[in-house]
């Protein structure tokens, strides 16, 4: 989930569910001073999923960055590099 604070933004926080025991939450994330990019090896490097029979943790570490990105990209928000 990203959640935008509303008297600014291009800060967020981020919250990942499901990589751990309990939710992850990486707060006051700003748009202006990292790139997507950098946002997304953040979460990879947060992320820390079991592994189970369906998938790596490698492999929803990626999807929870791509997620990311797609929502991101999904807003139109002008932050691509």
């Amino acid at each position: 989930a990203v959640g935008f604070y509303k008297d600014n933004p291009n800060k967020i926080n981020i919250v990942l569910n499901a990589v751990e025991s309990k939710p992850v939450l990486m707060e006051n994330i700003d748009l202006q001073k990292q790139n997507i990019e950098e946002i997304k090896e953040l979460i990879i490097k947060k992320a820390k999923p079991v592994a189970n029979m369906t998938s790596t943790p490698e492999y929803r570490k990626e999807v929870c960055a791509r997620l990311f990105e797609k929502i991101i990209d999904s807003l139109d928000l002008g932050f691509r590099d």
